[in-house]
């Protein structure tokens, strides 16, 4: 059970975390969407500024991994363990997020997610995202997404 007195907190992703952030991608992903360790070197080489472990009560609940391409603000990918779900922390990762690449002066975050995975698209649209299109042939599996969108006010 959670403590309801819970802290939730973010910190940048370390080499250290890698393997919580695998086993968690093993549960939270399929096949074709998982990250490997190479992945996550590459991103935290290339995008380390917005790749962050949650933590709630201090220990480890998820991630987020986000960054700024072509002036756009792009989220990659969010995952939270399932212990930790539905109690509200992947709308403070998504609200941290918003709030980081604000302050970075960014106009627009856009993401892709699979057109099927509703919970995904509930908690996006709860935060102002937009459909804005879709990419069939996205996904490795051939799978598409739906591309969404938000613009900064």
């Amino acid at each position: 059970m959670i403590n309801s007195k819970r802290t939730v907190q973010f910190e940048h992703v370390s080499p250290g975390d890698f393997n919580k952030v695998l086993e968690l991608e093993s549960s939270s992903f399929n096949q074709y969407d998982m990250m490997n360790m190479d992945d996550l070197n590459w991103y935290l080489e290339k995008y380390g500024s917005g790749f962050y472990s949650i933590l709630e009560s201090g220990r480890f609940a998820g991630y987020i991994l986000f960054f700024i391409t072509g002036g756009e603000g792009y989220m990659e990918s969010i995952a939270v363990d399932r212990l930790y779900r539905g109690h509200g922390i992947a709308d403070l990762a998504v609200e941290f997020m918003i709030t980081r690449l604000k302050s970075q002066n960014v106009k627009v975050i856009k993401l892709h997610v699979r057109s099927d995975n509703k919970h995904a698209i509930a908690l996006y649209e709860r935060h102002g995202f937009k459909l804005s299109g879709t990419e069939n042939g996205f996904y490795t599996d051939g799978s598409t997404a739906s591309v969404y969108s938000r613009e900064m006010v």
